[in-house]
């Protein structure tokens, strides 16, 4: 067996260190590509993982060419710009202007990061790192939405039997002393023939988010609400 790797010229190359890495770069992304998968979201355990090994991949690659005298970082530092178009291509803006993705290209640059130090041999690293930004993936949802729910500042998208009945949803915002500091008419072209308006309110203390739900929900024509 040695003398075909010799052969063809992957004598000098320690095949257990090398599939102990890229099988390291595997799991690690796929750790964190299980929780978007679970997620639904479009870049899932494939993703992750080919993205850590590929960066595993060229961080080993820059590691074996610096026996030559090259400079190792130089592909790793490719990796960490060039990831961008991935994350770029999962982050999308909604016909309600709001942002999503941004947590799955987030990720993504992270493993492909994670990748790098495991190709490096800095596995110590890696691992901490993996366990860490799961956590950070999948218990930070947790918090962020809770501290979402008890913030004062929401967005709602509506929309209006006619024109006219925007007004109406001004006063009463007006009368409950919601603040509007910014209001977006989205048009009624795809909302047959329907005006929606995309409003960011703040709201008094003593009012919760459902609560101001509620009280636009029964405002007369007002067709669909939702909280974005």
């Amino acid at each position: 067996m040695e003398s075909f790797f010799s052969a063809i010229g992957m004598g000098n190359i320690a095949l257990l260190p090398v599939a102990v890495k890229l099988l390291m770069a595997v799991l690690c992304g796929g750790v964190l590509g299980l929780e978007r998968t679970y997620k639904r979201r479009a870049a899932g355990i494939r993703t992750y993982s080919m993205v850590c090994l590929g960066a595993a991949v060229v961080m080993m690659t820059g590691v074996a060419l610096a026996n030559g005298g090259g400079d190792p970082s130089r592909m790793g530092a490719q990796v960490v710009s060039g990831i961008g178009f991935i994350g770029a291509g999962a982050i999308i803006v909604t016909g309600y202007h709001e942002i999503k993705g941004l947590t799955t290209a987030a990720g993504l640059w992270a493993s492909a990061c994670m990748g790098l130090a495991i190709g490096a041999g800095y596995y110590t690293v890696a691992l901490l790192s993996c366990g860490v930004l799961f956590c950070v993936v999948h218990y930070g949802e947790r918090l962020q939405g809770k501290l979402l729910a008890a913030s004062h500042r929401v967005s709602f998208y509506v929309m209006f039997e006619n024109s006219d009945r925007i007004t109406d949803f001004l006063i009463e915002a007006r009368s409950r002393h919601i603040s509007i500091s910014n209001l977006e008419h989205m048009g009624a072209a795809g909302n047959g023939g329907k005006p929606g308006v995309v409003f960011a309110l703040k709201l008094p203390p003593e009012l919760t988010q459902q609560q101001a739900y509620d009280v636009f929900s029964r405002i007369p024509g007002v067709l669909y609400i939702e909280m974005i």
